[in-house]
């Protein structure tokens, strides 16, 4: 009896190596990144996360690294784990959209409260890429930046409407791989 317990953990063990292995060195960066945004679309946030937190740590400082950075991030966010998706971002980010005054900016612990009371009206169901993320390097002040264009769903609280608004990010990262600041462009009326 014992044997044969033996022997077939031992044939799940052995059959279990040939899975393909999601932390495999050996699967390129692209095709990781690829799988990432697959899983992403797919709302299964979690495995998006597996992916891109891989080459944010194999491959920061890359284009692709900050491209996963950024989806990294919206993972952790989408999937509920704000503090996580926080945690990518610097300190001392500064954070701008277009409905703020002119000049006028947030702090991460500024953005943190307004999200907070944002998700206390509205649940975010979905962010659905609409436009691929471009990664740009800018010789002026050595800029990393991301520009990424999405469609977030929205479900209003209090009488269920779903809401749907196109929002544009431009997202900067400090040598540290930190978001460091953002400016983001959506129409606010599309709320109401």
């Amino acid at each position: 009896m014992i044997f044969r317990l033996i022997l077939v953990l031992s044939i799940l063990l052995l059959s279990a190596c040939g899975m393909s292995n999601p932390f495999d060195d050996n699967i390129p960066y692209k095709t990781r990144f690829d799988d990432g945004l697959s899983f992403f679309e797919e709302a299964k946030y979690v495995k998006a996360s597996q992916q891109f937190n891989i080459i944010v740590e194999r491959a920061s400082h890359t284009d692709l690294g900050d491209d996963a950075l950024f989806f990294l991030a919206e993972s952790y966010f989408l999937n509920k784990d704000y503090e996580k998706a926080y945690s990518y971002w610097a300190e001392d980010a500064v954070i701008r959209n277009i409905n703020l005054t002119w000049g006028e900016s947030l702090t991460l612990e500024d953005a943190k409260k307004s999200n907070e009371d944002f998700l206390k009206v509205f649940d975010l169901v979905g962010i659905d890429e609409i436009g691929y993320p471009d990664y740009i390097e800018y010789d002026w002040r050595d800029s990393k930046s991301v520009l990424s264009w999405w469609m977030y769903k929205f479900v209003r609280k209090s009488d269920g409407k779903e809401i749907e608004v196109p929002v544009h990010h431009s997202i900067d990262f400090n040598d540290e791989g930190k978001i460091s600041g953002s400016f983001s462009y959506w129409n606010q009326s599309l709320l109401d």
